[in-house]
């Protein structure tokens, strides 16, 4: 039996490695407000030294769950934050 050809169109999807801009977005925020990593830390709940890895290590690579509260707390997306140009 002959296999039908698909009259739908194929959808193409961009692979590859999203860039963290997150070290860059952060520190820029920061200096924009200003703010330090301390009043950030109790403005949002997450631990000094997990914020100053990310501010710190552009390979940093934090969970949705941890960078949704520092997104709030500057009035931006975590997409923006992750990987936006701010």
């Amino acid at each position: 039996m002959a296999k039908k050809s698909s009259s739908r169109s194929k959808i193409r999807v961009a692979t590859g490695p999203i860039v963290s801009r997150l070290s860059d977005n952060l520190t820029r925020l920061m200096a924009a407000r200003p703010i330090s990593l301390t009043e950030l830390s109790h403005g949002t709940g997450i631990p000094m030294p997990t914020l100053k890895r990310f501010q710190s290590d552009p390979t940093a690579n934090p969970t949705i769950g941890t960078l949704l509260p520092v997104a709030r707390f500057f009035g931006v997306t975590v997409e923006d934050l992750y990987c936006g140009r701010l």
